[in-house]
């Protein structure tokens, strides 16, 4: 791109702008001119109630930077999901989230280069059936260790209490480093990687689900010592596409020290994995 021979400042203030299928409104920010780069630097844009501000600098070389921040928080995480048309993920419930994203490249190898951290906190909501999470639950329901435990129909709607995700952007993909979903009848651990780009899975799963017993251990851990009571889980694999995911239980010996500590610290008692058996 030949030197700009037009310098200077634009303020920006938009009703709204679209770009594919998503909409922002309103855009306030600012547009540089300088001699080798074009800066757009957005201070205020909403997207289906998601604040997001941030830098896009196009440099004459053709690479594109880019800076960015989006942040939101409500009553219903439904909403947001199903304004930005997010398949496979109906949930309800009281959220916060935060990313951060920070890359730069050819604007086509963007989505694959930018990183940045992720975190997600929902509560107090439900989970539609027909779910990722509800299917990876339907598999576990046909082992041993959840049977005859819980109240909830496991691969059906069910209420959750809490949902947390840490993790990052890296390399076109959402890589879980930590989540946990925590329901009245049992609680998660999950680590590994979903594609926004590809729409790949990857992920491990540790799952344990509560039985009375289960309950009064967790409120009086003294309990456990005069019963010598571990709390059991059971690992399994998730890869494929979030289309068509494959989900296969998995040995006992697969399941990462970390993932076993995820779960260990979220349900406040040693966890032991044990390789899964079919009623």
């Amino acid at each position: 791109m030949p030197p700009l021979r037009v310098l200077g400042d634009v303020r920006l203030s938009l009703d709204s702008f679209a770009f594919r299928n998503l909409i922002w409104k309103p855009v306030l920010g600012a547009i540089r001119l300088g001699r080798e780069t074009i800066a757009v630097t957005v201070r205020d844009a909403d997207i289906c109630g998601i604040s997001t501000t941030g830098t896009i600098r196009f440099g004459k070389d053709g690479i594109t930077e880019v800076r960015a921040t989006a942040s939101a928080a409500g009553s219903d995480i439904g909403l947001p999901l199903a304004c930005l048309g997010v398949p496979g993920t109906r949930l309800t419930g009281a959220f916060e989230a935060c990313l951060e994203a920070e890359g730069e490249g050819e604007a086509s190898e963007l989505p694959r280069v930018v990183r940045g951290p992720v975190t997600l906190k929902a509560s107090k909501g439900r989970i539609a059936k027909a779910t990722l999470l509800t299917k990876i639950l339907g598999v576990l329901k046909g082992t041993s260790v959840f049977a005859g435990k819980g109240r909830d129909r496991i691969g059906q709607s069910m209420s959750y209490d809490t949902l947390a995700i840490e993790g990052g952007l890296e390399s076109g993909r959402v890589v879980i480093r930590e989540g946990v979903l925590r329901t009245p009848s049992f609680t998660m651990a999950a680590s590994g990687t979903i594609g926004f780009v590809d729409r790949s899975v990857d992920l491990m799963v540790l799952a344990h689900p509560f039985s009375t017993t289960d309950k009064v251990i967790q409120a009086i851990p003294v309990v456990r010592y005069i019963l010598g009571k571990d709390f059991l889980s059971v690992a399994a694999k998730v890869t494929g596409s979030l289309e068509e995911p494959k989900i296969g239980l998995t040995p006992a010996q697969d399941a990462s020290r970390g993932l076993v500590d995820i779960l260990a610290r979220t349900v406040t008692l040693p966890v032991k994995v044990v390789d899964p058996e079919f009623r």
